[in-house]
């Protein structure tokens, strides 16, 4: 999910809130590429998409949390979040009061982005290989996005993305004679 899509997810829940509720919603997402190496050659290879949304709803000095998965579909997302907020409007007035509730209440916004310019998985790979030809090559490619955001109804908005990559590998020669390494 992109900083836009959060933000604008965010914007449309939080123009369903009543009285003095207050929304502070998380995001964990990544976009990763895994493959596994033997022989020099490609064995195993596979991929991880995913976000997770975190609700938490507060009303005066209570406070109720829930999370859903993300599908992409914006619509879709958006019912699902409406959703999971009535549950918590119905679950927030069987918690105690929470004398130590405490959060930001002035409105702040960060964005920071590293690491976006990743070789592409397909490509690191492929040259690995062709790099490994005729060698007994041992290993773990894993590259992609992280990415976070926070923001809520009071108007915090922040966004951090990180892209990193890691070879992990071993090359066998003979009997007793390998090579180990790692590179990130």
């Amino acid at each position: 999910m992109s900083p836009a899509g959060f933000f604008s997810l965010v914007d449309r829940l939080s123009a369903g809130l009543t009285g003095g509720e207050i929304l502070l919603c998380n995001l964990e997402g990544e976009d990763s590429d895994f493959v596994r190496l033997s022989g020099g050659r490609i064995r195993q290879a596979g991929s991880v998409r995913r976000s997770r949304l975190g609700l938490t709803l507060v009303s005066g000095s209570r406070q109720a949390e829930a999370g859903c998965d993300l599908s992409g579909d914006a619509t879709g997302d958006f019912e699902t979040g409406r959703a999971i907020l009535s549950r918590l409007r119905e679950r927030i007035l069987h918690v105690p009061e929470d004398p130590y509730l405490d959060y930001s209440t002035t409105p702040a916004e960060s964005d920071s982005r590293a690491g976006s310019d990743l070789p592409e998985a397909r490509d690191a790979v492929a040259d690995l290989a062709a790099v490994a030809t005729g060698m007994d090559l041992v290993g773990i490619w894993a590259s992609g996005d992280v990415r976070r955001g926070f923001a809520s109804s009071i108007g915090h908005r922040h966004w951090h993305q990180s892209g990193s990559f890691n070879l992990d590998w071993s090359c066998y020669l003979r009997r007793d004679k390998a090579l180990k390494d790692s590179y990130g």
